[in-house]
């Protein structure tokens, strides 16, 4: 149990500095409240295994890990690929988005300029 007290201590400083930095951008609108719950989420989690390690020691045994950390980490990379993907989802429906507005755009400023050039007296 002493051996894991800074990795505990690190823990918890990692989500209180989460926290903190999510709960400023929230506060200037920098982070919608969806993106925001997602790492409190994270944060709260770091947390509960700062609190309860022996659960995630438990755990790694019965997944036979040669360490508890590596569970952590695997735990944490898992969630980060989760959110990369899922942005990556959110970003291909934007980009298609962006392409459906600039075309629509440039129709109707294509028949503007139809129109003005058919109506402009010579």
């Amino acid at each position: 149990m002493e051996n894991q007290v800074p990795l505990m201590a690190m823990l918890v400083l990692a989500s209180v500095i989460s926290t903190f930095f999510v709960l400023q951008k929230l506060r200037k609108s920098k982070i919608n409240i969806g993106e925001a719950i997602f790492w409190f989420l994270g944060s709260f989690m770091l947390i509960i295994i700062a609190i309860f390690p022996n659960t995630v020691l438990f755990i790694s045994n019965v997944l036979n890990f040669d360490s508890p950390i590596n569970l952590v980490f695997l735990i944490i990379i898992f969630l980060l690929l989760l959110k990369v993907f899922l942005l990556s989802l959110k970003m291909c429906e934007i980009q298609n988005k962006l392409r459906l507005l600039v075309q629509d755009y440039a129709i109707k400023e294509y028949e503007k300029e139809k129109t003005y050039t058919e109506n402009k007296p010579l």
